[in-house]
């Protein structure tokens, strides 16, 4: 008998990399490949809903098809993003420092590597809220009987959010400028919020 289809795809190596201690992929990417996840399971709902689909439901399926999909490619993007944004922040630590100039261009090259840092997550968790606002819509048209796939993705998907805002608040607390620190934190706020919301409609919409 084979392995289980898990064990001999390219999660298991991510996972190994992910499990190593080398400086990424961490949080930030594990964020967004729960949110990769989450799309991709979207997909297969509509996938198998379009066998046997009422005819009149079959573009919207397939428009959800295509939102599901780039979310997907996007989540992974952003997984990117933030493994590189903290390989340039160990960068900028390791950064000479002993002249004034060389202080100077150190704390500009971490500020700009905190706030890349930041905004990886932050992309991360809208994605994610962005996506489980649209389960309402999806289940509406999708086959009821792949009502417990969407009620996985949506506690995917908030866990992916609620993460990545982890990962934020990890960085935030680090920027100086404090326009920028101020900017970043409402959008924090309001992403809390949201994605409370949309993980309470998305479970009402699939029960």
């Amino acid at each position: 008998m084979s392995d289980p289809y898990i064990a001999s795809t390219l999660i298991a190596p991510y996972l190994a990399q992910l499990a190593s201690p080398a400086p990424t992929p961490g949080g930030g990417s594990a964020c967004a490949a729960v949110g990769a996840i989450g799309a991709a399971l979207i997909e297969m709902v509509i996938n198998v809903s379009l066998r046997s689909a009422h005819p009149e439901h079959i573009d919207d399926l397939h428009t959800e098809l295509q939102i599901a999909s780039e979310a997907r490619a996007r989540f992974i993007v952003f997984g990117t993003m933030d493994e590189r944004a903290y390989n340039g922040f160990r960068v900028a630590l390791a950064m000479p420092k002993s002249s004034v100039e060389e202080k100077a261009d150190r704390r500009e090259a971490l500020e700009k590597a905190t706030i890349a840092s930041a905004e990886a997550p932050m992309q991360t968790a809208a994605l994610s809220e962005s996506l489980l606002r649209r389960l309402r819509d999806v289940a509406a048209i999708a086959s009821s009987h792949m009502r417990s796939d969407l009620g996985v993705t949506a506690h995917l998907l908030v866990a992916a959010g609620s993460a990545a805002i982890v990962m934020v608040d990890t960085n935030l607390v680090l920027i100086k400028t404090k326009e920028t620190a101020s900017e970043l934190q409402a959008r924090r706020d309001t992403l809390v919020s949201d994605l409370s919301s949309a993980l309470k409609t998305a479970l009402e919409a699939v029960s």
